[in-house]
């Protein structure tokens, strides 16, 4: 038993140093690829670097520098790899660091020998000793072997590292270059009267049955060989069924607040999950649906486009739903964050606008510049991006108005001359430069326009956030106290 125990060690060593030299190759490959990768991106940006130098930005130049843009590696991914590199390493590192330690103590064979007879309690005897010795031996030179790989391995990783982070490096720098110069760049041709007579044409793109069509084959396709779809479908199927029992839910824990033998803590983050689980359905739904459109065998253009636009119109479909779903009567803000009715009311007319006029449009918008993304989607996306504006726009004027928004009873209650006149500023300012990000689209600086509002937007979202937790905070506190 004991030698069958220590052959079968000697065959795991075996089968480590063959695993770890099947991995060289790979290993080699890929620095030479990151390398390439490298070389070719510090080549690019030298030469968009010289070209803008010599001629100045044009609508051409900013076309290619888009395309390269979209090319360029995500640094996301990059860094995860770095990270699991780095964790191969250390594993490496230990296992070698086991190989030299039992190096050192097979020098002495007679005494490891012994300890290994002595430690399984077999009877000694010559043969058994001989065959133990042969074994030792084999094992000595398999660990001198594995010592060899794991220090090979180790090197190859550091070289593949530093390929990795030259890419890093190259990336980011490009990435920010342009950043900072594709802003000034017109990338769509100035909006005219006479190319609204191709919107027509773009309507029909968008709304053919033939697209459609290809859509529900694929959906189907996936539906018939994905079996992760099909548990996905089923738990999103779920959640649809059980939205009213969880609404009632959120509405049935109102009764226990404010009286001190029944509040508790515990009901508004049983609300506030509540109302997380009902807004997030339908956004979730999207994405596995634009997940598996964008990854079927049988998706199109025109499906693979849809499926690109669900995804990114899910996180806005999120926050809106979400917000509303908080401001329902009986619901979170109404009845555990005591937010005052009239306050309630605009937020659910203003919801309502952007759920029935910016999320249509939205969706158009990212349909059209998915079908046509060099020319950012045609007049018909530039129209629907317009839109898309103005709504905001108009959501941004009326709630911070001075007088009857928002935030105006808690600017009162502070009675600060500061507040009042940063809100009548804000008031005037937020939906000005989002009027100017339109003058910017139909000037054909979609690029422009579409950076700046993705900014905007998601700083209001962020805003909105900070505001819902520090509600939470707040209510910890009065229900502490």
């Amino acid at each position: 038993q004991l030698v069958v125990q220590l052959a079968e060690q000697n065959a795991q060593i075996s089968e480590q140093i063959a695993n770890i030299a099947s991995e060289l190759d790979g290993l080699a490959l890929q620095t030479s690829e990151s390398n390439k990768l490298a070389r070719q991106i510090e080549d690019d940006y030298k030469s968009a670097r010289e070209s803008i130098e010599i001629g100045g930005l044009s609508q051409d130049l900013g076309h290619l520098l888009l395309q390269q843009r979209k090319s360029l590696p995500e640094l996301r991914q990059l860094r995860r790899q770095a990270k699991e590199r780095e964790e191969k390493a250390m594993q490496t590192g230990v296992q070698r660091l086991r190989h030299r330690q039992e190096q050192g103590r097979i020098r002495h064979q007679e005494a490891y020998v012994a300890g290994i007879a002595l430690g399984a309690g077999e009877e000694d005897s010559p043969m058994l000793r001989g065959q133990l010795h042969a074994l030792a031996t084999e094992r000595q030179a398999l660990l001198l072997k594995a010592i060899e790989s794991d220090d090979f391995y180790l090197r190859k990783l550091g070289e593949l590292e530093a390929s990795q982070q030259r890419l890093l490096e190259a990336i980011d720098g490009y990435d920010k270059f342009l950043d900072i110069h594709l802003l000034w760049v017109r990338s769509a041709s100035p909006t005219q009267v006479e190319a609204l007579g191709t919107l027509p044409e773009d309507i029909w793109r968008i709304l053919s049955p033939k697209g459609w069509h290809e859509v529900v084959q694929s959906l189907r396709y996936q539906a018939m060989h994905s079996p992760v779809f099909v548990l996905l479908a089923a738990v999103l199927g779920i959640l649809i069924w059980r939205r009213k029992r969880f609404v009632a839910s959120i509405r049935s824990t109102s009764k226990m607040l404010g009286k001190p033998t029944t509040d508790r803590y515990y009901f508004t983050i049983q609300a506030f999950i509540l109302t997380m689980i009902v807004s997030a359905t339908w956004p979730l739904a999207m994405v596995v649906i634009g997940w598996q459109l964008k990854v079927s065998v049988e998706g199109t253009n025109f499906s693979s486009a849809v499926g690109a636009s669900l995804i990114a119109l899910a996180l806005h479909t999120f926050y809106i739903r979400a917000l509303r779903w908080i401001i329902i009567p009986g619901g979170l803000a109404a009845e555990h964050f005591r937010w005052p009715e009239s306050i309630l009311r605009l937020l659910r007319r203003e919801m309502d606008r952007l759920t029935w006029i910016f999320l249509p449009a939205v969706t158009v918008a990212f349909l059209s510049f998915n079908l046509d993304p060099l020319s950012f989607g045609r007049e018909f996306g530039q129209a629907a991006f317009v839109i898309v504006i103005g709504s905001v726009a108009a959501t941004f004027f009326f709630l911070l108005h001075p007088h009857n928004g928002v935030f105006t009873g808690y600017v009162r209650r502070r009675g600060s001359r500061t507040l009042s006149h940063l809100l009548r500023l804000f008031h005037l300012l937020l939906p000005a430069s989002l009027l100017l990000l339109i003058g910017l689209t139909l000037m054909g600086y979609m690029y422009t326009a579409g950076t700046l509002f993705a900014m905007t937007v998601s700083t209001a979202w962020l805003v909105g956030d900070l505001i819902i937790v520090s509600e939470l905070v707040q209510r910890w506190l009065l229900v502490t106290r």
